[in-house]
C-alpha cells in the first residue's frame, strides 16, 4: 500500500487525508481509522500530520475549505489542461497590472498543503541587545549589494539597513535585518546563519532566501528559494517554524515581546510566479521590477516610499481595504499613482514640502 511509505509531507499533500482531517467525509474518516489500526507505527506520523493541517486551517470551515480547494484546483486545471491528474500544487497565476484579488481566496486555502510545520524549543535573542560591529543602508530609492567575509552576498533594498555582529564568522554568522533583501548565503555546516528581525529570526545553513521587515508594515515575510531555513517567532512561545523552498512564511508584526502570535494570524503561502519566465514575484525587486500581488494599500505605500524615494501619507481610512495587483518598471511615482487610481480611485493632494496626502 502506498501510505506505508509516506511521510509527514506527503500525507498533507493527500486529499483523502485532508477530507479525514476534516472529518466531514464517511468513507475517508473509516479508511484512515482502519488503516491506523492496521499500521500502528505511523500513528504518530498521522497524528503530527493532522496537527499540522488543522493548525495551518486558520478556522476555515470544512465547507469553505472544499471549496475554496475545489476552485483552486479548477484554476490549475485551465492553467495545464493537458493534465488529467494534479499531483503537485504550484502557483503560476500572472501578474497583470491592476487585477484586484484574483485567485487569492483559493490559493491562500490550498497552498499550506506543501509545507510542513514544526514546533520546538528555541533560544532567541532579542533585537535591541544585538552587538553591532557594522552597519551597512541603502536609501530610499537605491539599492546595496554586501559581501560578508564568509562569501554570503545580501542584496539590500531601498529604505533597508543590515547590521552585522561583532563576533560575525567566528562561533556563528549572525546579521540583522530592517526591511528587505535577498540572501544568498554560504554553506558552513558548523557555523549557522541567522537573521535577526523584529518579529522573528530565521536560521540556515546553505540557502537562497528573501527577508521582507520594514519597521513600518504591518507584517513580516520569508521567502524561500532555495535550501531550508528554520524561522524562530520573538513572541516568547517557542515556536518554530521550518520552510521549504518555494514557500513563503507571513507573521503579523508584534510591539511586545510578551504578545502571542495568534495561529490563525500565521500564513504558509506558495510563492507566486510569472507565466512568461516563471521567475519568482516576491523577488521581483531584485529585477528593477516593483510588483504589488494582491496586497493592502497601506503596504502598497510602504513599497512606494522605499522605491522611489517619497513620502506618502495615507489619511483616509476608508482605503485601508483596497487591494492592488501591479507591476511597474520604467514608471516613475505619477504614473504609478495615475495607473492605481484606474484600478481604485482615490485623491491626491501635494504639500508644498513634497510629501503626497491621499485623502
Amino acid at each position: 500500500m502506498k501510505y506505508q511509505k509516506y511521510n509527514i509531507e506527503e500525507l498533507l499533500s493527500d486529499e483523502s487525508f485532508h477530507k479525514f482531517c476534516l472529518g466531514n467525509d464517511t468513507d475517508a474518516v473509516g479508511f484512515w481509522e482502519n488503516y491506523i489500526r492496521k499500521h500502528p507505527e505511523k500513528k504518530q506520523d498521522i497524528e503530527t500530520a493532522k496537527s499540522f493541517y488543522l493548525s495551518l486551517n486558520g478556522g476555515i470551515t470544512s465547507q469553505d475549505f472544499i471549496q475554496d480547494y475545489n476552485n483552486f484546483k479548477k484554476a490549475l486545471q485551465l492553467n495545464y489542461p493537458d493534465r488529467k491528474k494534479i499531483d503537485e500544487i504550484k502557483i503560476t497565476t500572472p501578474v497583470i497590472p491592476l487585477w484586484r484579488k484574483y485567485l487569492m481566496p483559493a490559493g491562500i486555502a490550498a497552498s499550506f498543503l506543501l509545507a510542513i510545520l514544526y514546533f520546538y524549543s528555541f533560544p532567541g535573542k532579542k533585537g535591541q541587545d544585538f552587538p553591532t560591529l557594522t552597519s551597512y543602508f541603502a536609501p530610499a530609492g537605491s539599492k546595496k549589494t554586501v559581501r560578508l567575509s564568509d562569501g554570503t552576498t545580501i542584496l539590500l533594498n531601498g529604505g533597508s539597513r543590515l547590521n552585522i555582529s561583532r563576533n560575525f564568522n567566528k562561533n556563528a554568522r549572525e546579521v540583522q535585518l530592517l526591511g528587505e533583501a535577498l540572501f544568498t548565503v554560504t554553506h558552513n555546516a558548523k557555523r549557522p546563519f541567522v537573521v535577526f528581525t523584529p518579529t522573528a529570526n530565521i536560521k540556515v545553513l546553505g540557502t537562497v532566501f528573501n527577508v521582507r521587515a520594514y519597521p513600518d508594515l504591518q507584517r513580516m515575510e520569508t521567502s524561500l528559494l532555495k535550501g531550508s531555513v528554520e524561522v524562530s517567532f520573538n513572541d516568547n512561545s517557542g515556536r518554530k517554524m521550518r520552510l521549504v523552498p518555494d514557500r513563503k512564511l507571513v507573521l503579523p508584526v508584534i510591539e511586545d515581546e510578551d504578545e502571542r502570535i495568534a495561529g490563525n494570524a500565521i500564513r504558509l503561502k506558495a510563492l507566486a510566479h510569472h507565466t512568461d519566465d516563471k521567475s519568482v514575484i516576491e523577488t521581483d525587486w531584485t529585477r528593477n521590477k516593483l510588483t504589488f500581488y494582491d496586497e493592502p494599500f497601506p503596504e502598497v505605500i510602504a513599497k512606494l516610499n522605499s522605491w522611489y524615494g517619497v513620502s506618502i501619507i495615507l489619511e483616509n481610512e476608508d482605503y485601508q481595504n483596497f487591494n492592488f495587483s501591479a507591476t511597474f518598471e520604467k514608471e516613475n511615482i505619477n504614473e504609478a499613482l495615475k495607473a492605481l487610481q484606474e484600478s481604485n480611485p482615490f485623491k491626491i493632494r501635494r504639500k508644498e514640502n513634497g510629501e503626497i496626502i491621499i485623502y
